[in-house]
């Protein structure tokens, strides 16, 4: 919970400056802020595995320590409308002075990226 706490707020930093006049920095394919969120999700997905054990498909439903995973899939989902924010506030920003490749980048890279780690 504190790393995500920390993941979070690096987030919301990252997406702040991004929204700033400064010279975006891209990473890979898609944009700094999406880089730092898939961090996050990574992060988020790992820990909510982890509370599964190495044998959770072979052990009973009643086994699984579910209320272990109620506050990380909570956040998971606070991060996940997060997110859905930010691609649509940015890319009505980016849309206004037709900066399609960073529009591009945010809708289709940082979007795809984020739903392969959650369906991971």
């Amino acid at each position: 919970s504190t790393s995500w706490d920390q993941m979070f707020r690096q987030a919301l930093v990252a997406a702040g400056t991004q929204h700033s006049r400064h010279v975006v920095h891209d990473v890979g394919e898609g944009t700094y802020t999406g880089q730092v969120f898939s961090d996050l999700f990574s992060d988020l997905v790992f820990l909510s595995n982890s509370c599964e054990g190495p044998n959770w498909t072979i052990q009973d439903l009643e086994e699984l320590p579910v209320v272990e995973q109620i506050p990380i899939l909570h956040r998971l989902d606070h991060s996940v409308h997060t997110v859905a924010l930010w691609v649509e506030s940015r890319a009505r920003q980016l849309s206004n002075p037709w900066n399609m490749e960073q529009f591009f980048r945010v809708t289709q890279s940082d979007r795809t990226s984020r739903q392969e780690l959650i369906s991971d």
